[in-house]
């Protein structure tokens, strides 16, 4: 069921960014839904995550994401964070079987 609700979605979301996504693969249904998502290009491993509505704003979002930016540059390993194709932070997206609005992020699997 959770797949019929949320992977249009998220198929929706991964044209956002820049990658040519292969497999999409529902990976965890919790408080965000989190997908696996292959680059046909490269065969690079992401994780695409829908977060979940009304949790976080979109500021607090962004805010996250500097400070994962900020570890990394600090020589942390983390997930990096991928910019949409239009330089967000973040793809807007509607769950259409629930009306819900959730912002998606994509970040590569391996960390850095």
């Amino acid at each position: 069921m959770a797949d019929d609700v949320f992977t249009p979605a998220a198929r929706e979301a991964l044209t956002a960014f820049p990658i040519e996504p292969e497999a999409l693969e529902l990976v965890s249904l919790a408080e965000n839904v989190t997908y696996r998502v292959v680059d046909r290009r490269d065969g690079a491993p992401y994780a695409l995550r829908l977060h979940r509505p009304w949790y976080h704003t979109h500021d607090e979002l962004v805010s996250e994401r500097a400070w994962i930016r900020a570890l990394a540059d600090a020589g942390i390993a983390v997930q990096m964070p991928m910019r949409t194709r239009d330089g967000q932070e973040y793809a807007a997206v509607t769950i259409a079987g629930t009306g819900e609005k959730r912002f998606a992020a994509l970040f590569a699997s391996e960390p850095a």
